[in-house]
């Protein structure tokens, strides 16, 4: 847990849950917020509280709800610390005037913002925008540059997961079905999107516009001359001089959604049209491609900070000034904004109904995209080490972590990087490096060699692993600049080129001294966990040489809806194990306690899964003594599996089966833990720090060295209510290959 000296947050914040609308401020607010919990000393104030929603509020998931009254109730006025508003820049007005640093946290739509906000700004000592053009916005209107930080905006990725939900059932859905999300006003150029759409497709053509607006959210809702909404469609249609009766399909979502909803909406949806004149950040462009949906945007303001021409299609426009205001946006007047192209608009929806599979693929590339830069708990790490900064300011010390930004790749060339270890057989080392090198091979500012160091590939190798071998190098360029090793047993010779950086996990206490002696020449090692870096420390390695890298998971391999592996067994509950059979590993304490406690009569199934038997662990397992358990008279069943499977399958194992164990004597991180979690399977693991620091409060814990706890743990699973799927997999996500291969990256960088 990372504590902030006296920053507290009271967030100023006129929209946040005032509205019965999942939409604009509220959104923001709760995302920016919630990732920060446990983490600052924190307090929320709402400035408005007479327009406080009950309902908004009581639609917000549990827990979420419960942090926000936690929230509101720990606010208070005398404080000092860093308070910031969140909301409009009017917001600044009632700061408490006691703080010692002010933020403001605040976006604008349009080229400029008015000269009235930019004195208020001279109130604050930094503001806080989502995006770059923001900060050109702001600064060409006066706003002092070095005030000015990027703080972008964030979404749930649990939440906002297509996987884990189902699509909202609507009525009379089209085979391609568009949806827009916005309020009814000029800047969100309503007229394009209609124009675009009624222009390009007919009645015969199967497909569908689904309008939820803000202003539209009953049906009979009056607009400009005495209109609903439906019929101003249609004006708008004769005023196109189209004809009505061959207009495609429009539907218009009447009822407003709560929170929990918004994702099932997203689901049921083919794209999202999420066009406009200026956008601040663009909340609905971003929970669509969180959730893999290809969306249409207008390339110009805020939601360019989220999206490129790889994982959105960006619509043309030219600069004009601000027209046709309604009363509440007259502080636009004067200003400019973009006019989106209604012909490009016609083309690139006309693109994604044609050729719907690239752009899926488009939105897969978005998901991946919004993941890994813009989640909450990328943000928070933003927000985090703003704030250290902050409180290093105010005390006259150094941060505890130093600011970063967004993006670390290195503008000029690339690094040169060689990770040598095991690649090419089915054991977790080759897994972890095949996993780590596949997304380092993909980031543009890393030139990546492959390097076989280690026996241990497989009499016959599987066509995906000979498929790997072509990006395998025989040796390191003389160009080198990092060399990372990563193998069984260590390999303690120091690199011809560049720096040298050594991970490798410990299972078990104090370190051999010969490994503490070698490491004497290392630049960096670099460890799966905390609990393994305490080893090394507590060994006599110098602390700033260590550093924590965790592995991660494949969430689109480790999923809870991978294909079930077929298992040969009519028992209804199974129960696995997933690792090498070897003592350190302990499935004699899985087997006895298993033997001990059911018998063949009873409706389980013990499914083994042996790893390392064909490498470095042949001659090592215990497979013999588990074929003889099999064979016990009146035994429960055993299925042994020590065929080499690729990951896809191994991730139907978990999907097959109702509960992991576990029961690990010494680990260095525990990868099964993780992978069973992401897959939507309950753990039950030992007691020991490694895999509370990885399991946190989502497995069930037993004492390896008693085998009464295990058996207890055991019996329990039977009838315990299982961990919800979203429980799971959010803490199985704080280990996604993104995140970690980004803080490699990060490492590289600075070692480089």
């Amino acid at each position: 847990m990372t504590w902030i000296r006296k920053c507290t947050i009271p967030t100023k914040n006129s929209h946040a849950l005032e509205n019965a609308n999942y939409s604009g401020f509220a959104s923001e607010a709760l995302n920016f917020l919630l990732p920060l919990h446990g983490r600052v000393n924190l307090g929320v104030y709402h400035s408005n509280p007479d327009q406080y929603s009950k309902r908004y509020h009581e639609e917000l998931p549990p827990e979420e709800r419960a942090i926000m009254d936690e929230y509101v109730d720990s606010y208070f006025t005398s404080f000092g610390g860093t308070s910031i508003t969140h909301g409009s820049p009017d917001a600044i007005r009632s700061m408490p005037r006691d703080s010692e640093f002010r933020v403001a946290r605040t976006m604008f739509e349009t080229d400029r913002i008015a000269p009235s906000w930019v004195e208020l700004f001279k109130r604050v000592d930094e503001v806080w925008v989502p995006s770059q053009f923001n900060v050109d916005t702001f600064s060409r209107s006066g706003v002092a540059l070095d005030k000015l930080k990027i703080v972008p905006g964030a979404v749930d990725p649990v939440l906002f997961d297509p996987r884990m939900v189902k699509p909202l059932g609507l009525e009379n859905k089209a085979s391609y079905n568009f949806l827009s999300i916005f309020e009814w006003q000029e800047r969100k150029a309503w007229n394009v999107l209609l124009g675009a759409y009624l222009r390009e497709f007919t009645c015969n053509d199967d497909v569908c516009l689904w309008l939820r607006s803000s202003k539209a959210s009953h049906i009979m809702t009056k607009l400009k001359g005495g209109e609903s909404l439906p019929e101003q469609i249609e004006s708008y249609g004769r005023e196109l001089g189209l004809n009505i009766s061959r207009l495609p399909r429009i539907e218009i979502l009447s009822d407003p959604l709560p929170l929990l909803e918004m994702p099932s909406l997203y689901k049921a949806m083919d794209c999202l049209v999420g066009i406009s004149r200026g956008e601040g950040w663009g909340r609905p462009q971003h929970e669509a491609m969180m959730m893999g949906l290809p969306v249409i945007a207008t390339n110009w303001s805020g939601n360019t900070e989220f999206m490129t021409n790889n994982t959105a299609y960006l619509l043309d426009h030219e600069l004009t000034e601000t027209a046709n205001l309604e009363p509440a946006q007259a502080h636009y007047q004067g200003h400019l904004w973009a006019e989106p192209f209604e012909e490009h608009l016609r083309q690139l929806m006309r693109e994604v109904f044609a050729n719907p599979k690239a752009a899926r693929l488009t939105g897969q590339r978005a998901r991946a995209h919004v993941k890994k830069h813009f989640s909450r708990e990328a943000v928070a790490e933003l927000v985090i080490n703003r704030l250290q900064a902050i409180e290093a300011k105010l005390t006259g010390t150094k941060p505890i972590i130093a600011p970063q930004p967004i993006e670390t790749e290195k503008a000029e060339g690339k690094f040169v990087v060689a990770w040598e270890g095991s690649f090419l057989d089915y054991g977790s080392l080759s897994h972890v490096n095949r996993s780590i090198t596949t997304e380092l091979r993909e980031q543009p500012g890393i030139d990546l060699a492959c390097i076989q160091k280690t026996a241990g590939m497989t009499p016959e190798m599987p066509n995906a692993l000979a498929d790997f071998t072509q990006n395998m190098a025989s040796e390191a360029s003389t160009e080198t600049q990092v060399t990372v090793r990563h193998s069984w047993p260590p390999i303690w010779e120091k690199p011809s080129h560049g720096k040298w950086v050594n991970i490798q996990p410990w299972e078990f206490g104090v370190l051999p001294a010969e490994w503490v002696r070698e490491m004497e020449n290392l630049d960096e090692a670099w460890v799966p966990s905390s609990y393994v870096r305490d080893c090394y420390i507590d060994s006599g390695v110098p602390a700033d040489k260590v550093q924590v890298i965790p592995n991660g998971i494949d969430e689109k391999i480790f999923r809870p809806d991978a294909p079930a592996l077929p298992i040969k067994t009519d028992k209804r509950y199974k129960f696995l194990f997933v690792g090498g059979t070897i003592g350190r590993k302990g499935p004699d304490i899985l087997l006895n306690t298993y033997l001990e406690t059911f018998t063949a009569d009873d409706d389980v199934c013990l499914v083994i899964k042996d790893f390392g038997g064909k490498t470095f662990y042949a001659g090592k397992t215990l497979a013999e003594v588990i074929e003889q358990a099999q064979a016990q008279p009146n035994a429960p069943e055993i299925v042994y599996i020590d065929d080499d499977l690729p990951p896809e399958q191994v991730a139907g194992l978990y999907t097959a089966c109702d509960c992991l164990v576990h029961p690990y004597r010494g680990e260095g991180f525990g990868l099964p833990v993780l992978e069973a979690m992401a897959s939507g399977t309950p753990v039950v693991a030992s007691d020991i720090p490694v895999l509370r620091e990885v399991g946190d409060t989502c497995a069930t814990y037993a004492d390896p060295q008693d085998p009464i706890s295990f058996r207890n743990v055991i019996q329990e699973a039977l009838s315990n209510p299982r961990p919800t799927r979203s429980q799971l997999q959010k803490n199985a996500t704080r280990y996604s290959w993104d995140d970690n291969v980004q803080k490699i990256i990060d490492k590289v960088n600075a070692l480089s």
